[in-house]
């Protein structure tokens, strides 16, 4: 008959713990809740960071240039020449990459005209961005065989030339004698800052 107090006794003590334990878990739980929301007020009032754009400058086009005929020089049947873009504008371009051709006879007609770009004679240029001031020049070199190939005698002989600045639509036309065999293949190079056949 004693037996049964003195397992109630032994009982409550445990009971107790327990329900101690479950409220230290609750407590924990809370703070962490409480710490996330302060973390997520904090981001909200954060200030943007300020940014400052630069003013971009345009391409070279057909309306702020012109173009003209440089030094040029020849060996073995290889011919090569300088054509040289001014900036007439008012404001800085820039220029990348290789002009187009078309060769015309002296009534105007369209000649046979390959061009390939690289391999120009003389001017080993790797494409780059050139920003040209007001007045400022930059060049390309051309050059063609003027040696007929298979059954050819003779080779078509221009007497202007159209010229399409690098990445445009627009071409500047300019006087230029030239006879480039082999179906009118001439290399270009890449424009580059400057002149460079003296």
């Amino acid at each position: 008959m004693r037996i049964k107090p003195l397992f109630g006794a032994l009982f409550l003590p445990i009971t107790l713990a327990a329900c101690s334990h479950s409220a230290n878990l609750t407590t924990t739980s809370s703070t962490s809740t409480s710490t996330t929301a302060t973390g997520t007020s904090t981001s909200a009032t954060s200030s943007p960071v300020a940014t400052t754009t630069k003013p971009s400058i345009g391409r070279c086009t057909r309306g702020n240039l012109s173009a003209a005929k440089g030094s040029s020089q020849g060996a073995a049947g290889t011919i090569a020449a300088e054509i040289t873009f001014t900036n007439v504008g008012t404001s800085t371009c820039t220029l990348d990459g290789y002009p187009g051709l078309q060769l015309l006879s002296s009534t105007g007609a369209a000649l046979p005209t390959n061009v390939v770009r690289g391999g120009a004679a003389g001017a080993s240029v790797t494409p780059s961005n050139i920003a040209l001031v007001t007045n400022g020049k930059a060049s390309f070199v051309l050059s063609f065989s003027d040696v007929p190939t298979g059954n050819q005698t003779t080779c078509p002989n221009s007497a202007q030339v159209e010229i399409t600045p690098p990445n445009d639509f627009g071409y500047l036309t300019i006087p230029l004698v030239i006879s480039p065999c082999d179906s009118g293949k001439i290399n270009v190079s890449a424009v580059f800052a400057g002149t460079q056949i003296p």
